[in-house]
């Protein structure tokens, strides 16, 4: 599972959820402002709102952050 996050934002709580739970994932950090993806890429592809933490495991959903409440 791949966690997108931004340093400073709600997606510490899934971060710490998934740790404590055991749950194999991948933080993989974006600019807030620019939406660029940490290692080339524009979160928009993936989120296409561009706000808030998403989640998606082998590209089939996407979850978002009104998703994890």
């Amino acid at each position: 599972m791949k966690l997108f996050c931004a340093p400073g934002t709600l997606s510490l709580l899934p971060h710490i959820v998934f740790l404590e739970a055991e749950v194999p994932f991948t933080a993989i950090r974006i600019n807030e402002h620019t939406k660029a993806i940490e290692g080339g890429g524009d979160y928009r592809t993936v989120n296409p709102l561009g706000s808030g933490l998403g989640s998606h495991e082998n590209a089939r959903a996407v979850l978002t952050a009104s998703q994890f409440w």
